[in-house]
């Protein structure tokens, strides 16, 4: 094959790649549970694809590799002790295909040079923006197009609640899109402001009409943290990285008395009852107080859903059984103890230092915020091994890190 044909067919591949990565958040919203395989396993055929064609060859990421050892060694390992065995297990092999794909989308993501990824700027707004206004049109009109995918009467009314999970991606998809179209519109010679408000407006439309009060306060902690944290300051990053790892290790400890104590007072306010602020600190109280009994490895992978005596109040949440805790620090602690804390501290302290020592300001930008809205909704949402939540986390982070690479480009030199 000659190089202009490999030269055409590689263009061709890395086309095909961005235009995937910029649908996918269109198609979430109404196939929320199609981020468990569609990202992964399509970029796994095009990392294939790739490698074939390409004269400089996609490199496997290290960090993510290391990252899908580290929780199938930990998890595997935890058979040795696990109190429901068999429930473990069965998770184990489901997360084996979800996992092993990702390594494929963060290697295709990270592998592509800034000349590649210019049509990102475009195209992924662009699947943002459709995908908000998808989200607008499907609540206004009742599940329109939800109703014709499930076969469905079309004078079905769907609840907005259906839509929380594409409500809650948009949220984590909205500062790379915004990173994006700013690079865009920079080129274009006009301010981020703008690209901000055709960003953000539809966005908070969109989420005021919903009833996802996660993808809410997700997104203003990441418009926050990406306007507002004093990034230029040394001091800055490190103490929230210590922050972040104290919280891991004492949160099991806290929990009980933060229930006791202000549980009422924090569903009393109307937000937080809507987000079942209450429910969920009772979840997380009867989870912690069950963890810390076997407190130095846990009682293995997804043991909830096995637990039928969790020793509840009932005061807000009328059951004693949740299949996962809807934190991932307490599902951390009751699943592998102390030893699966200090390993979550260890991943902890080398993403925030990572971030810190190897970019520049605005790039920290881009990856904090987006990190900290992940955080978030990882710590009041989904279970922490749930299909869709996984292949989110690491759609969210390809295209978070397709944008980086972006920014380590001067504007001179990414102009289309």
């Amino acid at each position: 094959m000659n190089t202009d044909t490999s030269n055409a067919i590689e263009r061709k591949i890395v086309l095909i790649f961005c235009c995937l990565m910029a649908i996918i958040p269109i198609v979430t919203i109404n196939l929320p549970r199609s981020q468990a395989f569609v990202p992964g396993a399509s970029a796994t055929l095009i990392f294939i694809a790739y490698y074939i064609y390409s004269k400089i060859k996609p490199v496997i990421s290290k960090d993510t590799t290391a990252m899908v050892v580290i929780i199938m060694s930990v998890s595997i390992l935890s058979l040795l002790w696990a109190t429901y065995p068999e429930v473990s297990g069965k998770k184990i092999l489901k997360l084996i295909p979800l996992l092993i794909p990702q390594i494929f989308l963060i290697s295709m993501a990270t592998s592509l040079k800034s000349y590649d990824l210019l049509i990102l700027k475009k195209w992924l707004p662009i699947g943002f923006l459709l995908a908000t206004f998808l989200l607008i049109f499907e609540i206004l009109n009742h599940g329109f197009i939800h109703n014709i995918f499930r076969g469905q009467s079309l004078t079905t009314i769907t609840d907005p609640d259906d839509f929380n999970r594409g409500t809650v991606a948009l949220a984590l998809y909205a500062i790379p899109a915004f990173t994006l179209l700013g690079l865009y519109f920079k080129d274009k010679s006009l301010s981020k402001i703008y690209a901000g408000a055709v960003v953000f407006i539809p966005l908070f439309i969109a989420i005021s009409l919903s009833e996802s009060q996660a993808s809410l306060m997700s997104l203003i902690l990441g418009i926050l943290f990406l306007t507002a944290f004093p990034y230029s300051q040394k001091w800055a990053l490190p103490c929230l990285k210590y922050g972040f790892i104290a919280l891991i290790l004492i949160t099991p400890f806290i929990i009980t008395p933060i229930y006791n104590n202000f549980s009422q007072d924090i569903q009393n306010f109307e937000i937080m009852a809507q987000g079942y602020a209450g429910h969920r600190l009772e979840v997380w109280d009867y989870v912690s107080r069950y963890a810390l009994n076997k407190p130095f490895f846990g009682y293995g992978l997804e043991a909830t859903r096995a637990i039928t005596d969790f020793d509840s109040k009932m005061i807000f949440h009328n059951e004693n059984t949740i299949l996962h805790p809807h934190n991932f620090v307490i599902q951390i602690w009751i699943e592998f103890g102390l030893f699966g804390a200090l390993i979550l501290c260890a991943l902890t302290y080398a993403m925030f230092t990572k971030i810190q020592k190897d970019y520049n300001l605005e790039q920290q930008r881009l990856l904090l915020s987006t990190l900290i809205t992940v955080i978030f909704t990882a710590s009041v949402a989904y279970g922490l091994w749930q299909g869709a939540w996984i292949g989110l986390m690491f759609h969210v982070a390809a295209l978070t890190l397709m944008a980086n690479t972006l920014l380590k480009t001067p504007p001179s030199q990414s102009t289309e």
